[in-house]
């Protein structure tokens, strides 16, 4: 039996403890259970378990995503013998330049990268240049000598097929993602 971080309610499956903090829970806002720190979006909420150090934070990111069910430590879900010394996996996550937003693959993360800063955004989010378009800011990203400027402008211009180094934008799962 599962139990709920939420509320300490006892669930059978994996399965029903994940439709539970959906509709229990996460309908009418999102907090933390853990520090009890509230949040507008679920996408803070989630930026926040990445950013904590602990299994217990990382684990919950993991049943609250879709996709990452397999990294799910049911042990830590188990009653009360909330252990922390169960091996976390090593997953690696994406860190948006332009706003700071973590994404959970880099398929996301280009996705994020296309729709939300392609069309609006026209400053580097590296020198903090202002542009009056966006080919200015393409032309600045490509001529600039650094690895940074010309990983981000591979990203947008080749929309991530050729030649991104995706560990330029990855975030370990040990290392601070504020900041």
């Amino acid at each position: 039996m599962f139990k709920c971080p939420y509320c300490g309610k006892g669930i059978k499956t994996l399965r029903n403890l994940k439709g539970h903090i959906t509709v229990k829970h996460l309908r009418y806002g999102f907090y933390c259970p853990y520090c009890k720190e509230e949040f507008e979006t679920l996408q803070q909420l989630q930026n926040h378990l990445v950013s904590k150090d602990d299994k217990l934070h990382k684990n919950l990111f993991f049943l609250i995503t879709k996709g990452y069910t397999k990294f799910i430590d049911k042990k830590l879900l188990i009653g009360e013998n909330q252990s922390q010394n169960v091996e976390l996996h090593n997953i690696n996550f994406y860190k948006c330049p332009f706003c700071g937003e973590i994404t959970p693959s880099f398929y996301s993360f280009k996705l994020h990268i296309r729709k939300k800063h392609y069309e609006n955004e026209t400053y580097c989010p590296y020198c903090k240049f202002e542009f009056k378009s966006k080919f200015a800011l393409l032309w600045h990203l490509r001529y600039k000598k650094d690895e940074f400027h010309q990983n981000l402008y591979r990203l947008i211009k080749f929309r991530g097929k050729k030649f991104v180094k995706k560990e330029l934008f990855m975030i370990n799962n040990t290392e601070s993602i504020k900041g």
